[in-house]
């Protein structure tokens, strides 16, 4: 059987379900089940955060780039092109350089300059050719976009409309629909694990009555980055017939996430604390703690700010979705100071390992490669979209027996945890 061809638009190195997401693409291009004939990266730093870290907002998207391509040489993969767009006009977002750009990956992407291809008119050259000989072998491609729909729009245009639907598939986006105005509201303090009552979806049914909109979500936290691209591509794609759309949001992750201690034993660490092995396993290794360190006590200290940085999202919501953490003594269980070093510590020895890795982007990559049979998901409980026959949605809606509840995860939520975690793993152990 052919491998199943890819492209991936991420903001690679942002935080820890990217590189999670990127590292089985890896895994499966290296055993040849799937091909990533290109990759895309997206987001450049602050304004002012040029002047912070003495960085330019081209020289950072350029690092993310080698970043990208480092990785996929120390995984052991010298085959697949990284690009991306004009530095000059592409999405800002708050930008960390000792992660996002962490130096032993981009030092070995930059030793190979053949995979690279800086700059807007550079990366619609190098797509503009893999869609022409894609036409010519009458191949088709899966597209898979882990962050905004800024650089996805740029390639659209380039390609233009015909090729586009001629060459593409499936396109697979980590984002959400806006909530249905008819969906009950779930009690306080539910939040993602609501379930709607019996009946409200139809798994079966026609689409006619299904409930949710095709239309782009303000609030999803990809579509914030660049809402001008998510308007354009929502407005196209409504009206597109040729290409099957999926779109998987967080509320498809929640379900599966996995406490810290189970991402350390899986990248072959053990515990956050763990000796990283020599050679590329190592430096993997290394960015993998790094990532998941970084990102998880910033987001921490950041709910706990007066008013937290990103609206509603407080310390005690922090605790509850991402450490199953509530009630008003077990919060205060953990308290913080006006001293963030000592906040920190509190954090690592008392939080951390509660700490849950959710997984939003393995989720949307997994439903892409759903018919690879060595990963074996193949019940996914996709609902279509009102008025569309080639648009379905994973999130809120998902079937119940996925949902957490009372009682642990359920089945279905736990076997999908488990690939995630042994396809993580079995990544990492073919790095040499």
């Amino acid at each position: 059987m052919a491998p199943l061809n890819l492209a991936i638009f991420s903001d690679n190195g942002h935080d820890a379900d990217d590189i999670q997401a990127r590292k089985f693409g890896q895994h499966l291009h290296k055993k040849g089940s799937v091909k990533i004939l290109f990759e895309v990266v997206q987001l450049t730093l602050k304004s002012e955060q040029v002047t912070q870290f003495n960085i330019s907002k081209k020289q950072a998207l350029n690092d993310r780039a080698k970043l990208t391509s480092g990785d996929n040489v120390a995984t052991g993969i010298t085959n697949i092109p990284v690009a991306h767009g004009d530095p000059e006009t592409e999405a800002m977002w708050p930008y960390h350089p000792s992660y996002e750009t962490y130096k032993p990956l981009v030092e070995l992407g930059a030793k190979h300059p053949n995979l690279l291809h800086l700059g807007k008119k550079e990366m619609e050259t190098l797509v503009a050719g893999i869609f022409a000989e894609l036409k010519q072998k009458k191949e088709k491609l899966t597209i898979i976009v882990l962050t905004n729909f800024q650089q996805l729009e740029v390639v659209r245009d380039h390609i233009g409309g015909a090729l586009f639907d001629e060459v593409v598939s499936e396109i697979h986006m980590q984002n959400s629909l806006p909530l249905p105005a008819t969906l009950p509201k779930p009690p306080a303090g539910q939040g993602m694990t609501f379930i709607p009552p019996p009946g409200f979806f139809e798994t079966a049914g026609p689409p006619d009555k299904m409930a949710w909109e095709w239309k782009h979500d303000k609030s999803a936290a990809n579509t914030s980055q660049h809402e001008q691209s998510a308007e354009k591509f929502f407005a196209w794609s409504k009206n597109n017939k040729n290409i099957q759309f999926f779109v998987y949001s967080k509320g498809a992750a929640m379900p599966v996430s996995y406490p810290s201690p189970k991402y350390f034993e899986s990248i072959l660490l053990g515990s956050h604390a763990g000796k990283a092995a020599g050679g590329n396993l190592g430096i993997e290794q290394d960015w993998f703690r790094l990532v998941q360190k970084n990102v998880a006590w910033e987001y921490f200290r950041d709910s706990c700010k007066n008013p937290p940085i990103i609206p509603n999202r407080t310390k005690e919501w922090y605790l509850r979705v991402f450490c199953g953490i509530v009630g008003e003594a077990e919060v205060s269980k953990y308290p913080m100071t006006a001293d963030d070093k000592k906040n920190e510590e509190m954090f690592f020895s008392k939080l951390y390992d509660k700490v849950g890795v959710v997984p939003y982007d393995p989720i949307a990559f997994l439903g892409a490669i759903r018919d690879i049979k060595d990963i074996g998901w193949t019940k996914i409980p996709f609902v279509a979209v009102k008025d569309q026959k080639n648009k379905w949605y994973l999130g809120e809606n998902i079937d119940p027996k996925f949902h957490k509840d009372k009682a642990g995860p359920t089945a279905e939520a736990e076997r999908v945890r488990k690939i995630i975690l042994a396809t993580l793993k079995a990544a990492f152990s073919g790095i040499r």
